[in-house]
């Protein structure tokens, strides 16, 4: 993102990981089998928010997605 910005081609908007159904940097943010307990999802949050807060620091008017197709309920 610093390198985009740098060379002033900034995104409009950010998506943090891609169709992370499953979770992403497997162990750590893996949700699902063994791994969709409570303590898996809170770190697979903490993952998805750090990617969220680094790309605001490099300019915090972009936009960010997350695309997760599951059913949380």
């Amino acid at each position: 993102m610093t390198n985009l910005k740098e060379q002033d081609t900034l995104p409009v908007m950010v998506q943090i990981g891609s169709e992370i159904n499953l979770g992403m940097l497997w162990n750590d943010g893996k949700v699902t089998g063994e791994f969709d307990t409570e303590e898996q999802w809170e770190k697979f949050t903490t993952t998805v928010i750090s990617g969220d807060a680094a790309t605001k620091l490099v300019d915090s008017s972009i936009q960010i997605i997350v695309h997760i197709d599951r059913d949380l309920n």
